[in-house]
């Protein structure tokens, strides 16, 4: 309806007037930002972009434009506040003239409440013409807006253009022969019109259903002549999976797929990661390269986007937006609320299989992550090379759903702890074949020891945010800790073992990423060079890049140092590609008591150890001046961050060789 209403106000500006009439429109969108509603704030800054680009070639607009961004400019700002948005719009609306605003879907805003305020102090007392389409939910409507300027468009404001839409849409149905000549029409709008009960939303999906190709004519008629009461929109979506139920099974499979991922992704997947992931892969085909390659032509859908909308008996649609690339998204809000809210753990009838519960889906979508992760990335860096860093651009060209796969396979994996009964999860009602197939496919990548590497890579390549990391290895340590208190007696002995394992691949995580976490984000392929070879852990192979070897044979109290290091820093040499490392191991004695500075009597406990290495060619590193000072240099720094004076006790020196 918004639409229709800005179609016609620009049919109707009239060319002639002094003032040609501004008409700017936002239409908020559930889930738009990354699954959470858009802030106004949004909405501003589109209004003001539509300004902007219709008076693109007035002087005086222009220079208020400029002076606000040179203003900010000064400031050191780069985005402007939503008070300064605010204050450009209510400075432009003398410039304007004649402006419409209308703004649809405002109960979908994330702060709408602000909204009503924000456009009431800022043209409250300004000749700005303002519509709002909302459903009645939102509060504020009602306590700001007097009762004559709120129209409420219920079933009988609805009814004749029902009957319009209804009979326009029976007509082209007859003319196509999709429903027989012999119909009488009359009588389908009257069934129609006492189904739709004033929805426009149930009248809209009940047209695209009865055009299924599933349906033959006289089906689409008695489905039609059967609406003698009022029907729900659930109504409408249990005929529709009805309908999908008889498919092929490799048809329902991924239309379950498709459905599981538009409802509970951790945010909307664009229309090229949603086609990645559904595309059916061959089982070698990362054996197939040792490098990441375009996906064959052979094995690409011939016409993704029809067959999603068909297998979806459309209940999704394609959306695209000016700013972002486009998603695929349910048809109304409605529809997401019942797949994730009517999901049931035994499947009792064929429409059940469209909705397991939420536990067992985010497992499915957990196992999905993995298997694309083993079936479509190579166990090998990312680039081809170990030495060159991989190219974002072409990584989201040639594997577009790699971020997703890298970034919430383990958060799918927790959200199936808080998205049920406990009893449910515990006992894994309905869902312990997925349960058996996931831990399977999570202990044959830890097994692997490439992979890991590969996804470590992966992770730092798309997430540049320390901390997004730091919660990630949580978010493993933590599922694993939760399912190790269920019951696992039913799975085989092997599997059992994996939940341990996971616990100690994110504690080998953490290290390295308490250690190296900026070295990998400022060069995600460095894993394959010096950092497995300085921080070991038996989920990674130490490539040939480098091997450390000690000058010494021993050295005293070595083997009584802590398992964890005390503190570690690094000089790299750009000139050189020389990196040195030193680090500080104490005591075990030292090690297990906490302590804020180095106690003298301490300081005999620690041990230092510098470690040199080249990334590239066969060297062999003395300890000349240089060397030296650049590790003496780092021991003034840990000194001073531990308080440690310049008497310390002997370094326990080691070089590197080579491949």
């Amino acid at each position: 309806m918004a639409a229709s209403v800005v179609q016609q106000l620009l049919e109707s500006v009239d060319i002639h007037q002094n003032h040609t009439p501004l008409i700017t429109y936002y239409f908020f969108e559930h889930g738009s930002e990354n699954g959470k509603s858009a802030s106004c704030d949004k909405a501003y800054r589109s209004i003001l972009a539509q300004l902007f680009h219709q008076f693109q070639n007035d002087r005086d607009v222009l220079e208020l434009f400029s002076f606000a961004i040179n203003t900010k400019a000064r400031h050191g700002q780069q985005v402007a506040t939503k008070r300064e948005l605010l204050d450009a719009m209510r400075t432009l609306v003398s410039r304007v003239g004649v402006w419409f605003i209308v703004i649809d879907a405002l109960d979908e805003c994330g702060d709408e409440d602000n909204l009503l305020s924000d456009l009431t102090e800022a043209f409250g007392d300004l000749s700005v013409q303002i519509l709002l389409f909302s459903r009645p939910n939102v509060r504020g409507l009602r306590k700001k807006l007097e009762p004559q300027q709120i129209l409420t468009i219920d079933r009988s404001r609805n009814a004749e253009d029902l009957e319009v839409y209804f009979e326009t849409h029976l007509t082209s149905l007859i003319d196509r022969g999709v429903l027989p000549s012999s119909a009488d029409k009359e009588q389908l709008t009257r069934n129609l019109l006492k189904g739709a009960d004033g929805m426009f939303q149930w009248a809209r999906l009940m047209i695209c259903h009865l055009q299924s190709e599933g349906l033959l004519p006289w089906q689409r008629l008695g489905i039609i002549r059967s609406l003698t009461t009022p029907e729900n929109l659930d109504d409408v979506y249990l005929r529709i999976l009805g309908l999908l139920s008889k498919k092929a099974i490799s048809e329902q499979s991924l239309t379950r797929k498709l459905f599981g991922w538009l409802t509970f992704a951790e945010h909307p997947l664009t229309t090229h990661e949603l086609q990645d992931i559904l595309t059916p892969s061959p089982d070698d085909a990362s054996a197939k390269s040792s490098r990441i390659c375009p996906r064959p032509q052979e094995e690409e859908f011939t016409d993704f986007e029809g067959s999603a909308i068909i297998l979806s008996g459309s209940l999704i649609e394609k959306r695209s937006f000016p700013s972002s690339l486009p998603i695929y998204a349910f048809v109304h809000k409605s529809v997401h609320d019942f797949f994730r809210w009517r999901g049931k753990p035994v499947i009792a009838t064929p429409i059940d299989y469209f909705l397991p519960p939420a536990h067992r889906t985010h497992v499915e979508l957990a196992f999905q992550c993995l298997s694309y992760i083993r079936r479509r990335i190579p166990g090998a860096p990312l680039s081809g090379s170990m030495f060159e860093p991989a190219q974002i651009g072409a990584l989201n060209r040639m594997r577009p759903f790699a971020s997703y796969a890298a970034l919430h396979w383990p958060y799918h994996l927790s959200n199936m702890s808080d998205s049920a009964a406990p009893t449910d999860v515990s006992s894994f009602v309905g869902c312990r074949d997925i349960i058996e197939d996931t831990v399977s496919v999570v202990g044959e990548f830890l097994l692997n020891k490439l992979l890991p590497m590969v996804w470590v890579e992966l992770k730092y390549t798309f997430q540049k945010e320390s901390r997004k990391h730091e919660l990630l290895h949580k978010t493993m340590n933590d599922w694993a800790l939760w399912i190790q208190t269920c019951d696992l007696g039913w799975l085989p002995i092997d599997l059992q073992n994996v939940p341990p394992a996971v616990i100690a691949f994110a504690e080998d995580l953490s290290t390295l990423h308490r250690f190296w976490g900026d070295t990998l984000i400022d060069g995600p392929h460095h894993i394959w060079q010096d950092v497995t070879a300085f921080t070991s852990s038996s989920f990674f192979v130490t490539t040939g890049a480098v091997t450390v070897e000690s000058l010494v044979s021993a050295s005293p109290g070595w083997s009584g140092r802590s398992t964890v290091p005390l503190s570690k820093i690094s000089r790299d040499d750009p000139e050189t590609d020389f990196l040195a490392v030193l680090t500080v191991w104490p005591s075990r004695y030292v090690s297990s008591r906490i302590f804020c500075a180095i106690l003298p009597e301490q300081i005999r406990e620690l041990t230092w150890r510098a470690e040199l290495s080249k990334s590239t060619g066969r060297h062999h590193l003395p300890l000349g001046n240089g060397v030296q000072q650049t590790v003496y240099s780092m021991v003034g720094q840990l000194n001073m961050n531990y308080g440690i004076s310049d008497s310390m006790s002997p370094f326990l020196w080691r070089t590197a060789v080579y491949h």
